[in-house]
C-alpha cells in the first residue's frame, strides 16, 4: 500500500494477529524499519472496542524529506508539507507534525467508526 497517494515508498505489513493487531511498515535501506503504522483492536466490554492506533517514524524518513524540493514537480500535497516540515528545528516539526497528524488520525477514525456502527 503506498504511503502516499502516488509515492514510491509502500506501507508492508509487518505483523498480523487478526483480528486483534496489524503492523504496517515502511522498509528502508539495508533492511531498516523509516516508519510504523500499528492497529489494534481491544475490547472494552461485550459490544465495545476501542481502535488503537500508533505511528513511529525513523529520524532518516524525515532526513530524506528534507532533501526533497518542496517545489518539485511530482510531489503530492502531503510530501510537499513533509519537505517544509523537515526543514525546521526539531522542537516545531515535531509540534506541527504531531498536530498535523491528530487531525489526519482523527477523521481516519471517525470514518472506520461510522463504518464499524454501518452508518456508511
Amino acid at each position: 500500500m503506498p504511503a502516499l497517494p502516488g509515492a514510491g515508498d509502500v506501507f508492508l505489513v509487518a505483523r498480523l494477529e487478526a483480528p486483534e493487531h496489524l503492523v504496517l511498515e515502511v522498509p528502508g535501506p539495508g533492511g531498516s524499519c523509516v516508519a510504523t503504522w500499528a492497529l489494534g483492536l481491544n475490547r472494552i466490554s461485550p459490544g465495545r472496542t476501542r481502535l488503537l492506533a500508533r505511528v513511529r517514524v525513523a529520524a532518516a524518513w524525515m532526513d530524506e524529506a528534507g532533501r526533497r524540493t518542496p517545489w518539485a514537480s511530482g510531489l503530492g500535497g502531503i510530501e510537499r508539507a513533509s519537505a517544509v516540515l523537515a526543514r525546521l528545528p526539531r522542537r516545531p516539526l515535531l509540534v506541527l507534525a504531531g498536530a498535523g497528524h491528530a487531525i489526519m488520525r482523527g477523521k481516519q477514525l471517525q470514518g472506520i467508526k461510522r463504518r464499524a456502527e454501518g452508518r456508511i
